[in-house]
């Protein structure tokens, strides 16, 4: 996405409430999903809400395709979460494996990082 913060959310949500082709729901909430989830942080669990709906349309709806892509959509929300909340995960992971490197004996290994 290009970073446009300006979204109003309310009309996508009317628009999707007012869709009469049932094979796009699935689609158009995972749609909506994906442009909370990038949006900002604060709308993590709103973009849960609205993936989970795409994927119990999608099922109903027997759209296999975009069941797979609702599920991938699933994956990257739970990795945006995870990263959100383990900032530091990269140090930690570092800091860990220059430990057991260490422990292992090998501190060559871990001189040059």
């Amino acid at each position: 996405m290009n970073d446009e913060k300006d979204i109003d959310l309310e009309s996508l949500y009317e628009y999707a409430a007012s869709n009469k082709m049932k094979l796009c729901d699935g689609m158009m909430a995972r749609y909506i999903s994906a442009i909370l989830l990038n949006i900002d942080d604060h709308h993590l669990s709103e973009a849960g809400d609205w993936i989970n709906k795409a994927i119990e349309m999608d099922k109903r709806n027997g759209m296999m395709w975009h069941l797979g892509q609702d599920y991938s959509l699933y994956a990257e929300l739970f990795e945006s979460i995870w990263i959100r909340k383990n900032k530091n995960y990269k140090k930690k992971y570092k800091d860990f494996s220059k430990s057991f490197l260490k422990k292992m004996g090998r501190s060559k290994y871990t001189q040059h990082s």
